[in-house]
């Protein structure tokens, strides 16, 4: 199937429900993916005859907290190279307002090409709120070429 059939018969992102978020965590499983929800979350799915084949999630972590954290960016492999993150991602930044997201270095690239400012190593303490860097910080002891990107 062509990229753009594809992208027309499936383009529309659709914020999940509490009613769906048993299938949409079957689908990070399935892709070999694990992720939680954070708290405050919000999940955009991207579905083909009913089924996830792409999906995100936005948390604010806290109730008050000014930055959102979006993570579990996943699109199944047959239909990436499709634009499907990037719609995702556009979804997310309409939705949402100073998104930061955490990604191996190798990611750069793509994320920078979506809107995205990669936070300098020495710039990390003043650009995240307290929530969000405690969990850098915790998460870089574990993969130390994460970075920190900021929309």
């Amino acid at each position: 199937m062509a990229s753009n059939e594809l992208l027309s018969e499936s383009k529309v992102v659709i914020c999940a429900d509490k009613s769906e978020k048993k299938a949409v965590l079957r689908f990070y499983k399935s892709n070999q993916f694990s992720t939680r929800l954070k708290g405050f979350d919000s999940i955009y799915t991207i579905k083909k005859n009913s089924r996830i084949i792409a999906s995100t999630i936005v948390s604010k972590i806290t109730k008050n907290n000014t930055q959102c954290l979006l993570h579990g960016l996943v699109v199944e492999s047959n239909y990436q190279k499709q634009g499907l993150a990037k719609l995702l991602l556009n979804t997310c930044k309409a939705n949402h307002h100073s998104i930061v997201l955490f990604a191996s270095e190798d990611l750069t690239s793509f994320y920078q090409k979506q809107g995205f400012n990669l936070i300098p190593s020495l710039a990390i303490q003043g650009a995240l709120t307290p929530e969000l860097l405690s969990r850098y910080l915790r998460y870089k002891t574990k993969q130390s070429s994460l970075c920190a990107f900021i929309i």
